[in-house]
């Protein structure tokens, strides 16, 4: 059975079990709005002050576009670039171990993040997030108004727990491994990946054995061809994030190598300074 949910439909387990990033709290996403607010309404404060003292010398309606302009940067355009730029992230949610993902768990966009942003001006700041709390307290993911319309929610992300689990290719995998294609999963299904492994140990053999179907079935999605048939479900899933780590770094270093030969041939292009 499959509905809406964090890998753009919740898997659900023969027990009925939903695999899941779970949504971050009400109280939770107010602390880090709180947090997020004070950072740009301190440099907001500032800036309007240092406006007032020069406002003598400009007309009344440079002030006021200078005024207007200064709460677009600091309200809207700032946290939208930071949240975008962050892939999901801010001062707040660090500090409460949250993040902004899209619907079906993967990385929030710029667009997303500048539609977020925008409707936080009415839902938030002009209402000290009174709309936005009414809003996240009737809804099951407790979303406000700009993830309703960005299509974006805000998850619980745990702490050094991606990386530190060592992934590895099962010798029956290295051929199929050679020519498997694969494209980018959600980050909620990487996620669950890795919260399997660091749990396996300590889970009952066939619950282990079910959610490793219910993820490699969710893992089958982003490669092509599929693995071998009779392929071990938690083989599959270790061998899918290492593939992905070593194309991701591959496309990495690529970008890397590019920007140091576009360095190099910048560094020898003859130029002058011309005395005016």
């Amino acid at each position: 059975m499959r509905n809406q949910g964090y890998f753009g439909e919740e898997i659900i387990t023969g027990e009925a079990v939903a695999l899941e990033m779970p949504s971050a709290t009400v109280v939770t996403r107010l602390s880090s709005a709180v947090i997020d607010a004070t950072v740009y309404l301190i440099p907001l404060i500032y800036t309007e002050y240092q406006l007032s003292i020069y406002s003598g010398n400009f007309s009344g309606a440079t002030v006021n576009t200078l005024n207007v302009l200064t709460l677009v940067l600091w309200l809207w355009i700032i946290p939208a670039l930071v949240t975008g730029l962050s892939r999901g992230l801010s001062l707040g949610r660090i500090l409460t171990s949250t993040r902004i993902v899209r619907l079906d768990g993967g990385t929030l966009t710029i667009r997303q993040a500048f539609i977020r942003s925008a409707v936080a001006i009415i839902e938030g700041w002009l209402t000290c997030y009174a709309i936005a709390f009414f809003v996240m307290l009737f809804n099951n993911r407790a979303q406000r108004l700009g993830d309703l319309n960005a299509g974006t929610y805000v998850v619980r992300w745990p702490k050094g727990r991606k990386t530190d689990y060592k992934f590895t290719l099962a010798p029956n995998l290295a051929t199929w491994a050679d020519v498997v294609q694969t494209r980018e999963a959600p980050s909620g299904l990487l996620l669950n990946i890795s919260n399997h492994f660091h749990a396996a140990k300590k889970m009952e053999p066939q619950a282990r054995k079910d959610q490793a179907m219910v993820l490699a079935a969710a893992t089958e999605n982003y490669v092509a061809p599929p693995p071998p048939w009779g392929t071990d479900p938690e083989d599959f899933i270790s061998a899918f994030v290492l593939i992905r780590h070593q194309v991701e770094f591959e496309r990495g270093a690529k970008v890397r190598e590019r920007q140091a030969r576009l360095a190099e041939s910048i560094t020898k292009i003859p130029f002058s300074v011309k005395n005016s």
